[in-house]
């Protein structure tokens, strides 16, 4: 072990195994998560493991590199408050990069041998504060560009229930007894990519729209089955 570094010796070839990035792929039990897997996998988890190996020499950290994805996205988020063509675009890039970023920290930590409960869970929160201000910056370019104060209303709603549907993911898991997290990451891969495609198409409204109505149809089923959960529970 580098006692300056922290950094384990590697087996051979000067790459530990855990860069592999098919190591950090998740085993997903449902057809519709192994389906939104296919861009995280195909995608982005390939580029961030090249991250990982390039900063598994130096003194950087897992949390590091947490703390560098949300520093991203909060820049990501201040492009698409400034809702110029050009400034969104810019944060849509600052955004999907920030999400390959996100899935570097935990390659590292494997491949270092430092995987923490505190690193798992500040990449959480880390998360969900860059998804409020990235899809909140959004609803208010849109509404600064548009001037529709309704549509600007409803992206603000639908940030929230964003955020609300991830809540209603983990609560669920935490029923029925599941301590694993980051399993949200396949979706949100998938979210920044969407979001890259409509900024590029300058229709960041239609964006608005469809997570609209994607949080609120996902929220009733999350619940629906929370409450069922319930009742199997007690049965």
């Amino acid at each position: 072990m580098n006692r300056r570094t922290g950094i384990p010796p590697v087996e051979s070839g000067g790459v530990p195994p855990a860069f592999d990035h098919a190591q950090a792929s998740k085993a997903q039990p449902s057809a519709a998560m192994r389906l939104l897997g296919i861009v995280d996998n195909g995608l982005n988890r390939p580029v961030a493991s090249l991250i990982a190996r390039a900063a598994y020499h130096t003194p950087i950290t897992p949390n590091g590199l947490s703390y560098l994805s949300g520093g991203l996205g909060l820049i990501a988020a201040w492009f698409f408050w400034r809702a110029t063509y050009a400034d969104v675009l810019v944060g849509a890039v600052l955004a999907q990069t920030a999400s390959i970023v996100d899935g570097a920290d935990g390659m590292l930590a494997r491949a270092r041998k430092a995987c923490t409960p505190y690193g798992a869970h500040l990449d959480l929160v880390l998360d969900r504060i860059i998804d409020f201000f990235i899809l909140s910056a959004v609803a208010a370019g849109v509404w600064t560009r548009t001037g529709n104060s309704t549509l600007g209303m409803l992206g603000l709603l639908m940030a929230g229930l964003y955020l609300l549907q991830i809540h209603l993911f983990y609560l669920t898991k935490s029923v029925l007894g599941v301590t694993a997290t980051g399993d949200t990451g396949e979706a949100r891969a998938l979210l920044y990519w969407a979001l890259v495609g409509f900024a590029a198409a300058d229709r960041l409204d239609l964006f608005l729209w469809a997570m609209l109505a994607e949080t609120t149809i996902v929220n009733v089923v999350r619940f629906a089955y929370f409450v069922r959960l319930g009742a199997r529970l007690r049965g």
